[in-house]
């Protein structure tokens, strides 16, 4: 049986890319990257989720989940959803919020694919596309909406990160080298 997660990331990329992918040892929860450009000066930091910590595990400030709560700066849609999938990300609201979607969109019944167009907003300018398509966006932008509240709800609440994974934070910030 396909999990919400997955019913939800194959309908917001309508089934042209997979989100949750195989599941891994670790994962990029946060990942912020101020370096500038035109100069040489790099600033960035991260945080990480690991199964487990060994010799191979880039050094880094270990955090508990709680503290690692509020270093999230960003809401990462390329990894969202195989944190959800794979128990990373546990928070009440946005695990009720992905069943809730993934139900809305088992039940969703798109109009027929037409040859009549219909304007509307893509998100930087008024386009013409098929009324399907105009529906279909209209819901993923709303499901996107309802993931992003969610997130930092439980952020917010210290409630987003499971306690069974391992919390490094890892940033570099100084001078590159390199010509």
């Amino acid at each position: 049986m396909i999990s919400d997660a997955r019913i939800v990331a194959n309908f917001l990329t309508d089934n042209q890319y997979d989100w949750v992918r195989d599941e891994k040892d670790s994962y990029t929860v946060s990942y912020t990257n101020n370096s500038s450009v035109g100069n040489r000066y790099i600033r960035w930091n991260g945080l990480w989720a690991y199964k487990s910590v060994n010799d191979d595990t880039p050094d880094g400030t270990r955090l508990e989940a709680e503290a690692a709560n509020s270093r999230i700066r960003e809401l990462d849609w390329r990894n969202i959803f195989a944190l959800i999938e794979y128990g990373v990300v546990v928070g009440p609201s946005i695990l009720a919020t992905i069943q809730r979607c993934a139900q809305s969109i088992n039940d969703t019944q798109l109009p027929e694919e037409s040859d009549e167009k219909v304007r509307t907003w893509n998100g930087m300018v008024h386009v013409y596309v098929s009324e399907r398509t105009s529906a279909l966006w209209k819901i993923q932008a709303d499901i996107r909406k309802e993931i992003a509240a969610a997130f930092w709800e439980d952020r917010e609440n210290k409630q987003l990160l499971s306690d069974d994974w391992i919390y490094m934070e890892h940033s570099f910030s100084g001078w590159n080298r390199s010509t």
